[in-house]
């Protein structure tokens, strides 16, 4: 007889549900409605973009309540420096104006997030058209892309927290410091209990230990084609393949088994591997991809990094490509069970 014990009321095991949505700009910049009893927690704008000298460019803008301890910050790294990684690249984002104050609407069918008139600091501009994305930082980047399938989203219940999580995919390309750049940015909108924090006070995954690792990936390879999406796994029934392709099909499935081989200082994977249903994919990181810069600040516990995601033997040649992830040491390398099921 085990000595584990049921998942109390309300508690499924961090059992998941995942599925595709219909990607409509206006729920973009939805803040005043809530969705099974969660209230809006922020947006995420986030994504990585390689130059043609082969440099890697990681980038995040957020939008949230700051009075509940979140910040409107614009960050790039680059691995434009002596230490072969990615680190803060202050001359790509020092000056740019928070995401506080931020003007949004809806014309001719697109959304938009812009910074109010006279704001100080160098303004910014995001728009969702119905089948794109463009992205402007005044004097410093200026993105456009196509949509990548329909959306994706995941909702996490537990008894007195949970997580509902929509994101959608785009490839872009532009400049960025003067450079040509090509890669993807996904923008994301997060919904959680009133009070709650994403990598903060009450998250279901960071917060309860749960989840082993978290990965938002898209390649599109030299013949065309096209996947993406959202991989992540952990303890109890947490976990999921979320993804689709240049079809618009979608594979949506909670049977996974995730297992990571840690690095030489436990922070940065030396590779992840994910079992989704019949198919098995391993995560190749980048060799300039770890993150170290977050560590002990935003993701305290979670360390981030960048690389490729790939089924187990496709020979496939990519063109452009993502995977900004992370894996959670204190946590553990692969699935344990908490309660009895």
């Amino acid at each position: 007889m085990t000595e584990l014990q049921w998942p109390p009321r309300g508690n499924f095991g961090y059992k998941a549900l995942v599925g595709p949505h219909q990607y409509e700009p206006a729920r973009l910049i939805e803040t005043d409605r809530g969705y099974f009893g969660l209230t809006w927690e922020g947006a995420l704008h986030y994504g990585s973009l390689r130059d043609e000298e082969g440099h890697l460019y990681s980038l995040t803008r957020r939008f949230c309540d700051p009075s509940k301890g979140g910040h409107n910050n614009f960050i790039v790294q680059s691995t434009r420096n002596d230490d072969g990684c990615l680190h803060f690249d202050p001359s790509l984002f020092k000056g740019a104006a928070s995401g506080t104050g931020v003007v949004t609407g809806v014309e001719n069918g697109s959304a938009f997030r812009r910074s109010p008139v006279g704001v100080e600091g160098r303004a910014y501009e995001i728009v969702y058209a119905p089948n794109s994305l463009s992205w402007r930082e005044q004097d410093v980047m200026q993105l456009t892309g196509r949509l990548c399938g329909p959306g994706l989203h995941w909702y996490l219940p537990q008894t007195d927290v949970g997580t509902y999580y929509a994101s959608a995919m785009f490839q872009v390309e532009g400049t960025l410091g003067g450079r040509r750049v090509r890669g993807f940015i996904c923008a994301d909108t997060v919904f959680m209990r009133e009070g709650s924090m994403l990598y903060g006070a009450d998250d279901p995954l960071a917060g309860h230990h749960t989840h082993v690792t978290w990965y938002t990936w898209g390649t599109r390879y030299k013949d065309g084609s096209f996947e993406g999406g959202h991989f992540s796994s952990g303890h109890d029934r947490f976990g999921f393949a979320l993804y689709t392709n240049d079809r618009e099909q979608v594979v949506a499935t909670t049977n996974v088994e995730a297992l990571v081989k840690p690095g030489e200082d436990n922070n940065f994977p030396k590779a992840v591997y994910l079992r989704a249903d019949d198919a098995l994919w391993e995560f190749i990181p980048d060799p300039k991809g770890r993150m170290p810069d977050f560590l002990g600040k935003s993701q305290p516990s979670t360390p981030q990094n960048e690389g490729r995601w790939r089924r187990v033997g496709d020979t496939r040649e990519p063109d452009v490509w993502f995977a900004w992830g992370e894996t959670s040491p204190a946590t553990g390398v692969e699935r344990k069970l908490r309660y009895r099921f």
